[in-house]
């Protein structure tokens, strides 16, 4: 398995992190975080490492329901039914849902504030903005460092499809024209966001999270409806 793009400690022996994006060292560098001071009560720790489990198993749990019980081939979903009497599976091609109006290049922006799809989201990107630290506004002793600094991309989404679908965060990605970088999800939740089900129709306002060097200047980023779909980019 290859090394996912991230932040990890700097191989020079320094004590600080360096970034990786998925095939080699960057030059992008943090220097070491100095320790948080322990806070009182015993739940800091606590809530923080259930946060992080939440993140890890949103994502393996989001990305295993969409391998074993969605398979698409085109424009046609392929379902599979548990072996007859005889041994034999079939195999029905359904063709997809009407009433669903397909994105065309029409309808893919370039920038901010203008609205595209992918599978059955609809985004409207609606700004960006920096912070050192993320929290939950409800819980804002509960905070997650950078490495760097955070970019928060703000989106609108909303479910344009005939189904319920889930929302989450984790497949879309950040360029800087010439690194890509791979969301924050323990950011993101951190943030008070959780797996949001939009029923057709509904839309949530939320920020997609990325932890990059400092200064780095956003060019685009890639928005996806789910794990293997094929994503639409939005100029910053």
């Amino acid at each position: 398995m290859t090394t996912p793009a991230g932040w990890y400690p700097d191989p020079d022996g320094s004590g600080g992190q360096r970034y990786y994006d998925g095939q080699s060292w960057t030059e992008h560098r943090a220097s070491a975080q100095p320790a948080a001071p322990p806070r009182s009560g015993p739940d800091g720790k606590m809530i923080a490492g259930i946060v992080a489990a939440i993140a890890v198993v949103a994502v393996v749990g989001i990305a295993a329901i969409w391998m074993t019980l969605k398979s698409d081939v085109g424009d046609v979903t392929v379902t599979r039914t548990p072996p007859d009497a005889s041994g034999e599976t079939s195999v029905v091609a359904a063709e997809p849902e009407t009433g669903v109006e397909a994105p065309t290049l029409e309808n893919q922006a370039a920038g901010v504030g203008q609205p595209v799809r992918d599978g059955n989201f609809e985004f409207v990107v609606t700004g960006v903005e920096r912070a050192a630290v993320v929290s939950d506004p409800e819980f804002p002793d509960l905070q997650k460092a950078a490495g760097g600094e955070f970019l928060m991309v703000k989106v609108t989404v909303t479910n344009v499809g005939a189904d319920p679908q889930t929302f989450f965060a984790s497949f879309n990605t950040l360029s800087d024209g010439f690194t890509e970088f791979t969301s924050d999800d323990e950011a993101w939740i951190y943030l008070g966001n959780t797996l949001a089900e939009l029923n057709p129709g509904d839309s949530i306002d939320t920020a997609v999270v990325f932890d990059v060097p400092v200064g780095t200047e956003p060019e685009s980023i890639e928005l996806h409806d789910g794990p293997f779909s094929e994503g639409v980019v939005v100029g910053l």
